[in-house]
């Protein structure tokens, strides 16, 4: 522990600091501090900041992704992750095989990073309002009236549904607890579920102690968390949560030992495996069809209705911030879990819809697909419906999701209005200015 990084570098996998890193210090929002230690690989703060009202959030370095095929110089299903100072460009990269996942683009422009809230988001008093802050031991928000209801935060208005969430995001930087039109906050996106899932797999497969991954297992490879309905892990009896007071709910952030909680065993961003579903924006699907959002779009400007311009539900948004990606045939709806013998899973593209799908987190086709969990996905599924209008997808799983709950874990049959006592946030932002030129 101790050793200064290199400013903006995802590490190496397998390594400490794999999977977070130092944002340039230009690049800081207004109001974003380094924690101590943020600076030190090893340090259980590494890559963490605090956001001005108290938020913690973790900073993940724009990298490049490549997805083994058995003939591209990597096994099938083998993950690799190389960093900003293994290529002179993204073309570059693509040359080799990797692949800038989606996640980095942004308003049309290739960014340094990503700040990703380490806690799922609590109600934290500000001014005279309150709003969702990343904060430790906090009672998770839910959208359900009486499980710490996103109704009581000042944007939200006495309203419990999903897309209050938005709405909350836009508040964490705004007075009083009112929204700021010009906020740097969103509601997490799947293109950072699917960032995270990548890191978490790729250290995994490239560690081999618990040395420089708190959870790694020979067997059971993946981050831990509290989804087995008793303020525990199904696979790690080890791990233990404080209660909220809520069912097997725990508070964020609460499982010990957190490093094990964490996307990377180490200071990363917690509680990706159970506690609660995550409300994940940037897809949704209208009259049989799924969108994702362009690459000219901010993430920060999404708003939470279904008729307006920049609303992330309903036509009127879906085709100023919108485009259409074509999900494979997944099958029949239900439950479908992620890896089958040796068939390949993600797809291994550096562009277009199949590119799109592995940024997302999700197969290119039902081959990858099985009936029952693998351990190389942590014995992840998700639940297939094949879409309908204002759909709102939701990740990770909650306290009592057992197995299926992880970071590749996600929910397809909710939409923005529902409202759930284990549904959740996690709100994000990126850095003040773009990091490169133009996307290519």
């Amino acid at each position: 522990m101790g050793e200064i990084t290199r400013i903006n570098d995802i590490g190496v996998m397998g390594q400490l600091g794999a999977g977070m890193g130092i944002c340039p210090e230009e690049l800081l929002p207004p109001g974003m501090t380094p924690m101590k230690g943020c600076y030190e690989i090893g340090h259980e703060n590494y890559g963490n900041y605090q956001y001005r009202e108290g938020s913690i959030d973790g900073y993940i370095p724009k990298c490049y992704t490549k997805v083994g095929t058995g003939k591209n110089g990597l096994p099938v299903n083998f993950h690799d992750v190389k960093s900003i100072y293994d290529f002179r460009s993204t073309k570059e990269a693509n040359e080799e095989g990797y692949a800038l996942p989606r996640v980095f683009i942004d308003g049309g422009r290739e960014q340094g990073g990503v700040f990703v809230d380490k806690y799922m988001v609590s109600k934290n008093a500000w001014g005279k309002g309150f709003i969702a802050s990343s904060l430790k031991n906090g009672r998770p928000i839910s959208t359900y009236s009486e499980h710490n209801p996103i109704g009581e935060l000042t944007a939200a208005g006495g309203v419990n549904a999903y897309h209050k969430m938005v709405d909350c995001a836009h508040a964490r930087d705004g007075i009083d607890g009112q929204i700021n039109p010009d906020s740097i906050w969103f509601e997490r996106s799947q293109f950072i579920g699917g960032l995270l899932a990548f890191l978490a797999l790729a250290h995994g497969q490239a560690s081999k102690s618990t040395e420089v991954c708190a959870w790694y297992d020979p067997k059971y490879n993946f981050p831990k968390g509290c989804n087995n309905g008793r303020l525990g892990d199904v696979h790690d009896a080890g791990v233990k949560y404080q209660s909220d007071g809520w069912y097997g709910c725990g508070l964020t952030g609460s499982g010990e030992p957190l490093a094990k909680t964490t996307h990377n065993g180490q200071s990363g961003v917690c509680d990706l495996n159970g506690l609660m579903w995550e409300i994940s924006l940037g897809i949704t699907s209208h009259d049989g069809k799924f969108y994702v959002a362009r690459s000219e779009t901010a993430m920060k400007d999404f708003t939470g209705g279904n008729s307006g311009p920049t609303d992330h539900w309903g036509m009127s948004g879906i085709e100023r911030m919108m485009e259409e990606i074509l999900i494979p045939n997944y099958g029949s709806h239900g439950l479908k879990f992620f890896g089958k013998g040796k068939n390949q899973v993600l797809s291994e593209a550096v562009m277009g819809n199949d590119w799109l799908l592995t940024s997302l987190g999700l197969p290119k086709d039902a081959k990858g697909l099985g009936n029952r969990g693998t351990d190389l996905f942590g014995k992840n599924a998700f639940w297939w419906w094949s879409g309908f209008n204002e759909f709102c997808l939701i990740a990770s799983g909650n306290w009592g999701s057992t197995s299926t709950a992880g970071a590749w874990c996600v929910y397809w049959g909710d939409s923005r209005d529902n409202s759930d006592d284990a549904v959740g946030g996690r709100f994000a932002c990126y850095p003040v200015k773009p990091h490169d030129s133009e996307a290519e």
